[in-house]
């Protein structure tokens, strides 16, 4: 921004996507240095079509306060999220090897009687890009291959996990998470590398859709209305994509005062991971935010 405004380029929207957690971190007065009005929001893919639950904060700001006040958050295109099995490719204990997981060892970390494993039945979407480590705490990262269990729409109990054999329980692939994050197969980024630096460069990415709307959203409050048209004419005949009227826009506050709009589910059984349920890996990287944020404290930086 420093940089485009001592090169005097205009501005006149902006709009960043990045983790809920830096709502943590994000104090009013960063959030000043924008100079630009702005509102935040915090929205999942689920609510725009994607296959996946994973929630992002959206911050759109604009160079004019008309311009903010004529911005309104988009409508959901669902009343529920869009399936785990709707993503899945026929990945098998031959053609996906280097997916598989070994379920002795998720029965030894799976929380309480549920592990967290589910069937390409499950009816929400995927969770997060902990699926590429294989966390068996995050329902819709690791699933089941396993004909017994066909059609089961709920996590496998750790009993049932105990009757699983090697080949059973797979990741999901690079290629899986990108077609969640609404992706088309011509749209497909060129993946290259080790299994791991795949998923690494996989989970940096934006869910298409929700990127999509929020610019012609944007667009719209600025004056400029062909996108916004478009992109509802275009929904108008994708016969998937039904009127979300199962969730509500709430007003919210971060621990740190910033003002935020976050998308939420009516129905319960549909909303995101707490953060007192993040998966462990989840919770390894808060914690390594936290200690980064003591130590630059510590040094007056």
């Amino acid at each position: 921004m420093r940089r485009r405004r001592a090169a005097g380029l205009p501005t006149r929207c902006l709009i960043i996507e990045n983790v809920p957690n830096l709502l943590r971190f994000l104090g009013p007065e960063q959030l000043r240095l924008l100079k630009m009005p702005f509102k935040i929001h915090v929205v999942s893919g689920a609510f725009f079509g994607c296959a996946n639950m994973r929630e992002r904060i959206v911050l759109v700001a604009f160079e004019e306060e008309a311009h903010l006040q004529n911005f309104r958050p988009p409508d959901a295109w669902t009343a529920a999220p869009v399936p785990l099995g709707s993503i899945l490719k026929p990945y098998t204990a031959t053609t996906g090897r280097s997916l598989l997981i070994k379920p002795n060892s998720m029965v030894e970390r799976a929380d309480g009687t549920a592990s967290h494993v589910v069937t390409p039945s499950w009816p929400l979407g995927a969770r997060s890009p902990t699926s590429s480590y294989g966390d068996p705490r995050t329902p819709g990262t690791l699933v089941c291959l396993n004909p017994k269990f066909t059609g089961q729409r709920t996590p496998l109990t750790k009993k049932q996990l105990g009757e699983l054999a090697f080949g059973d329980v797979r990741k999901l692939h690079p290629v899986e998470l990108l077609a969640s994050f609404s992706f088309k197969q011509t749209e497909f980024p060129v993946l290259s590398g080790a299994l791991h630096d795949q998923y690494s460069a996989v989970c940096q990415t934006v869910c298409v859709n929700v990127f999509e709307v929020f610019t012609a959203q944007a667009l719209d409050a600025m004056g400029i209305t062909e996108p916004l048209r478009a992109l509802r004419e275009r929904r108008s005949h994708e016969t998937t994509h039904r009127p979300g009227d199962g969730y509500d826009i709430v007003e919210r506050t971060s621990k740190l005062g910033v003002p935020y709009l976050k998308f939420v589910f009516r129905n319960k059984q549909w909303e995101p991971l707490e953060e007192d349920e993040l998966s462990e890996y989840e919770r390894q990287r808060h914690a390594q935010i936290d200690e980064n944020q003591r130590m630059r404290t510590t040094l007056g930086l």
